[in-house]
């Protein structure tokens, strides 16, 4: 998993543990009493707030390293090391959640979605955010740069 190591999960909790407050105040109702599976969980933070109104929650996180820090912050809930893309699951959940720009990051889209529709009951919902231009233009310290009919971004600092 590269970067996505001990190390940068102390550094990624610190610097993100802003923004599950804000998805959680937004989707609460969405999770309320339901069975609900974070994909690609990180470091937890949204589990830890999220568990006190869900039916039950779950995650999942390619990282072992992200795994075993959110274990620590939430030791009762079944949390699991697979990448979203081999994901399997014989439960079925009312709502699948993937936040932090988590599906940027998926190398199969059509595997992840396909894994990611089969684990929800037949009502169930997929709620999830991707980076846009419209959102990295605001994003602090954050620039946008046109190539090739496309855009890379580049972040100036992680401090601050």
């Amino acid at each position: 998993m590269g970067i996505y190591n001990e190390k940068f999960a102390n550094f990624y909790d610190k610097g993100w543990n802003n923004f599950p407050v804000k998805v959680f105040s937004f989707f609460k109702n969405e999770i309320k009493n339901k069975n609900v599976c974070d994909v690609a969980c990180g470091t937890g933070n949204f589990i830890k707030l999220a568990k006190k109104i869900t039916k039950s929650i779950c995650g999942i996180d390619a990282s072992k390293d992200f795994i075993k820090y959110a274990q620590k912050v939430n030791p009762k809930i079944n949390l699991r090391v697979i990448n979203v893309e081999n994901w399997k699951d014989k439960n079925k959940y009312d709502v699948v959640v993937c936040f932090y720009d988590s599906v940027n990051h998926f190398n199969d889209w059509e595997r992840a979605f396909k894994n990611i529709y089969q684990s929800l009951k037949e009502d169930g919902k997929f709620i999830f955010d991707v980076n846009s231009v419209y959102g990295l233009k605001d994003w602090r310290n954050t620039f946008l740069n046109k190539i090739n009919g496309g855009y890379i971004y580049e972040r100036r600092s992680f401090v601050g």
